[in-house]
């Protein structure tokens, strides 16, 4: 198979050319992509790559995917001797060194790394000739399965969409959904907020600056999600809490970067009913007792959350807000998932007891049942 190269070759940089070095790493989802396409990308995350930008601008994060995005659709082009084309978004770029972190598109490279870094590539990938099966008027189920192949999420996966002054969350209830236009990444059923009842919404593409997974969210940079997802709660009608503070719990994070599987931070309960900063907005923090944004926000959708149930001190040496107190973002510690998954964790386990026998665990009612029967495996 070919290398794969990012920056043209035989081309003399022009005079008012920037360009940025770096090494690129392609994540395991974004190979599992290209598997499902019934191809072997042969991407050498090893190899200094040079990104280039003409007109003396800085070359940013955007450059770095378009680049790397293009090169990859030339060498499939090849690999079919142009009897097919495959169209590639990158999704998110991530520094290796900080795997968590998304890199905001419109950024210069030079703001957040250094020549020879390595960076972590994930993208989603449809081929031409999948896109004139989506764009049938008919469409076969093993069609849409190849679609739902493709994307981040499932159905029942909770999940935040940008809806513009806010990010509205709620569960998923269609995956890969036909309609006038092709097909639908996905149909979502939003959470009621006070004065507004649930609907359904489409989400018209599935990207991170428009839908993201519900976890616990960094509360420096994704304060904005924790109260989208927050729900209101009065002072005078809190609910019970399942723990308390210094209770020993685990919380839902970012999916590992190597599989794409679920995450769980260790920490113990730092504080209950934290209130919120007075800020709502993306990439912004409002120190005053008023914000142009937030007075926004509030006039269109009513007033946001200022309070979740937990503050979480990690035994990593961060802190996270929970904003709900459910068995997805939060349990016990010890009780993180035997079988990690992709999307949202899974309510019943099948675990082995300290005396060998195995039991089923609710985890969303904490109740555990010994069985006998033989058949059941860990994590099912």
């Amino acid at each position: 198979s070919s290398r794969l190269d990012c920056a043209p070759s035989g081309k003399a940089p022009h005079n008012m050319t920037s360009c940025a070095t770096l090494r690129v790493q392609l994540s395991g989802l974004a190979l599992e992509v290209f598997s499902t396409l019934g191809v072997s990308v042969p991407w050498d995350a090893t190899q200094k790559r040079k990104f280039e930008c003409q007109g003396g601008r800085a070359v940013t994060i955007q450059d770095v995917a378009d680049t790397i995005a293009g090169a990859l659709e030339v060498w499939y082009m090849a690999q079919t001797g142009g009897k097919d084309k495959i169209e590639v978004r990158v999704r998110s770029i991530k520094p290796s060194a900080d795997p968590e972190r998304d890199l905001a598109f419109e950024d210069p490279v030079d703001r957040h790394l250094m020549a020879g870094d390595t960076v972590i590539a994930e993208l989603l990938a449809m081929t031409e000739s999948m896109m004139e099966i989506l764009e049938e008027s008919e469409f076969a189920e093993e069609d849409l399965q190849i679609f739902r192949n493709c994307l981040r999420f499932g159905v029942n996966d909770r999940i935040l969409c940008n809806c513009g002054p806010r990010w509205l969350s709620g569960h998923i209830v269609g995956a890969a959904v036909p309609d006038t236009n092709g097909i639908t990444p996905y149909l979502v059923k939003t959470d009621p907020m006070l004065g507004i009842p649930s609907r359904k919404i489409s989400v018209p593409t599935d990207t991170e600056n428009v839908c993201v997974q519900e976890i616990c969210f960094d509360p420096h940079m994704e304060l904005h999600l924790t109260k989208s997802a927050a729900y209101a709660v009065r002072d005078s009608s809190r609910p019970s809490l399942r723990f308390t503070v210094g209770d020993a719990v685990v919380c839902r994070v970012r999916n590992s970067v190597e599989d794409g599987l679920e995450q769980w931070a260790s920490g113990e309960v730092n504080v209950l009913w934290p209130k919120l900063p007075a800020c709502s907005a993306a990439h912004h923090v409002c120190e005053g007792s008023s914000c142009s944004t937030c007075e926004e926000i509030t006039g269109l959708f009513g007033d946001l959350p200022n309070i979740v149930p937990y503050k979480i001190k990690l035994k990593a040496g961060s802190w996270v807000y929970c904003h709900r107190d459910h068995h997805t973002l939060i349990r016990r510690e010890g009780m993180q998932p035997y079988e990690r998954v992709c999307g949202i964790s899974k309510r019943i386990e099948v675990r082995k007891s300290q005396d060998g026998s195995k039991e089923r665990v609710d985890h969303e009612t904490g109740r555990c049942k010994r069985i006998r029967d033989t058949n059941f495996h860990e994590g099912t």
